[in-house]
């Protein structure tokens, strides 16, 4: 185990909701050095199969209460500017399968300081990887525009506008009658209109994700022999089994799973694509 695993942690290879590891502002930074009065995260994936989702928008736009309310697990929250420049990276809640991550980036600003630029901008790292965007958005602010513009700018600045992303319109508890501004849901018709802190909110948008992710995922059917019971415990930790049968020549699991996760499985079992044979 690495010496600077947090104590009374788990170790590397043991199964959790919370895949983060903890370090203090005393230890090494893993990218540029940033005076930040909190806690900063960073994460081993354990795993390689499965769905990314990046929380991304302007400061304050209520992202890291959102992030909170997906993932039911305790992040920093605070109303003010660069709460953490790190990303912190958990798993959504209720889990789904195939398991999908969650990373919390850092809030955008305009004008960033010259000396905050670059660490700013390694934060990002987790946005080029994600699957999808969800771009959160202080609906009750009036210049919520003009700070989606700056969302935008700034992920074209790093190369991932072209990430498909779900525009979240947060704080709908803060509008009056708890609608859109005019010409703002007509201007982004496929948005979510919710509150972070309402229960109900929260599970329509945990629905819309898994739909979006439910149009990457292909049937299959995959044949484990006996001598490898081994391999279940991985199959029903990266796909949607729909079904299990019994033969001569081993178990066949009905799946719904993700093309890499399949690529990957299919170096330890028999892959039947579309069809039983």
């Amino acid at each position: 185990m690495p010496a600077n695993w947090p104590p009374d942690s788990p170790g590397p290879g043991a199964a959790c909701s919370s895949i983060d590891r903890i370090r203090t502002i005393g230890d090494p930074p893993p990218h540029a050095a940033v005076d930040n009065p909190t806690t900063q995260r960073w994460y081993d994936p354990p795993f390689a199969t499965g769905f990314t989702i990046s929380l991304v928008g302007y400061t304050n736009a209520g992202k890291s209460t959102l992030f909170f309310a997906l993932t039911q697990s305790e992040v920093y929250i605070a109303d003010k500017l660069f709460a953490t420049l790190d990303t912190t990276v958990r798993v959504l809640q209720p889990e789904a399968r195939p398991r999908v991550l969650v990373s919390d980036t850092v809030g955008f600003i305009r004008n960033l300081p010259t000396k905050l630029v670059d660490a700013f901008k390694s934060t990002l790292e987790e946005a080029l990887e994600a699957s999808l965007i969800l771009h959160v958005v202080d609906a009750a602010d009036p210049a919520c525009l003009r700070h989606m513009e700056t969302t935008n700018a700034v992920l074209r600045e790093i190369g991932a506008a072209e990430i498909p992303q779900i525009i979240v319109f947060n704080k709908a508890d803060k509008l009056p009658d708890g609608q859109l501004p005019p010409g703002l849901a007509e201007k982004f018709p496929k948005h979510l209109l919710v509150s972070a802190r309402e229960p109900a909110d929260v599970a329509r948008l945990h629905k819309a994700i898994l739909e979006f992710f439910d149009q990457e995922l292909t049937e299959a059917w995959l044949l484990v022999p006996y001598d490898r019971p081994q391999l279940r415990g991985q199959i029903f930790a990266n796909a949607q089994v729909l079904g299990e049968e019994y033969d001569d020549a081993g178990t066949r699991f009905r799946v719904r799973i993700d093309k890499v996760a399949l690529k990957q499985l299919a170096r330890e079992v028999q892959v039947i694509t579309g069809q039983k044979e």
